[in-house]
């Protein structure tokens, strides 16, 4: 049974829509169709077209191939909270520990959003929850910064290094504790997190 080209999404686009708004700006190059393709599988995954990312795939797309910003697939579907974007690429094979130019992966991303499913998910195909960007934050900075409790509390249950400290010497405690977040800080030293440890400044 054949696909339905001209089935749309919640905003009216179909995958034809999709392929034409990224064809509009290709500029032919040393990597001929493959660009185009690699191209648009990125702005499937960034649109939330499930049914495009997975016709993509199944035209041997690049599942890990990056945009000009450094950013692939799955962390634009990721920054963007398209869960069932996510799963068709983890189901591909995507690479959950894949960073972009500042050390973001798309669980950093998950964490920064308080997703917990989005998380969980990520989780599940073996990222590395201890995975630092290049400010030396962990996941559980990022979720203690903003105050994500139910995502931290996720990532707390996967024993990370709970005092690893970032370049500035802050562990997630402090981070939390310096921003406000009393249920957050409560949590972090529910689990142990050590109060006495001194910063950078001591």
């Amino acid at each position: 049974m054949g696909t339905e080209v001209d089935g749309a999404d919640a905003e009216g686009c179909t995958a034809l829509h999709a392929a034409l708004s990224v064809a509009a700006l290709w500029v032919p190059g040393s990597r001929g169709c493959s660009e185009l393709v690699e191209l648009l599988l990125e702005h499937a995954a960034y649109k939330n077209h499930t049914r495009m990312v997975e016709l993509l795939l199944e035209a041997s797309a690049q599942v890990d191939e990056v945009n000009v910003a450094g950013h692939t697939a799955l962390l634009e579907a990721a920054t963007m909270g398209h869960r069932a974007v996510v799963s068709a690429l983890l189901f591909w094979g995507a690479a959950v520990d894949r960073v972009d130019p500042e050390g973001w992966t798309a669980q950093a991303v998950a964490a920064v959003q308080g997703s917990t499913a989005m998380a969980q998910a990520l989780l599940a195909w073996g990222l590395d929850e201890k995975h630092c960007d290049t400010w030396g934050w962990s996941l559980l900075h990022l979720a203690a910064r903003d105050g994500h409790c139910p995502c931290l509390c996720l990532l707390l249950e996967s024993c990370p290094a709970l005092d690893c400290c970032s370049h500035e010497g802050h562990t997630a405690l402090t981070t939390a504790a310096l921003r406000g977040h009393h249920p957050t800080t409560e949590l972090l030293l529910h689990y142990g997190a050590d109060p006495n440890l001194p910063d950078a400044e001591g």
